[in-house]
């Protein structure tokens, strides 16, 4: 789960640095991928740090998981290439997979790992 919510994390400072890089001119789609991005980074460290919850109860992974959705519509905000739209939407949708991914294993490797070391 920690090398999820870090993906997750490296997608968030992508989204806040992607209007600029996409050379995007429209004031409210780079509000929302800044701000979407600044919680999206916020939250997957949050959800680095609370290690001790299985992710299907975490709620930082269920933020991160609803602001991938969030991503696949900002695209709609304002006139993009193609090339821009799935530079938007891509990572939003590894978001919403790697979340994914996180509720439904069994048990988190934090977890795991936190029972091995108390052993």
């Amino acid at each position: 789960m920690l090398w999820r919510n870090a993906v997750s994390a490296l997608m968030g400072l992508w989204f806040v640095l992607v209007p600029w890089l996409l050379n995007l001119r429209v004031v409210p789609v780079t509000r929302a991928c800044v701000t979407g991005g600044v919680v999206l980074f916020a939250v997957s460290i949050w959800a680095i740090a609370d290690t001790v919850i299985p992710a299907y109860k975490s709620l930082p992974n269920w933020i991160a998981f609803a602001g991938g959705f969030w991503f696949l519509f900002v695209p709609f905000m304002g006139r993009f290439e193609i090339w821009q739209y799935w530079a938007v939407a891509a990572p939003g949708l590894a978001a919403i997979a790697l979340n994914l991914w996180s509720f439904m294993a069994p048990q988190s490797e934090a977890t795991n790992r936190s029972r091995k070391v108390r052993s």
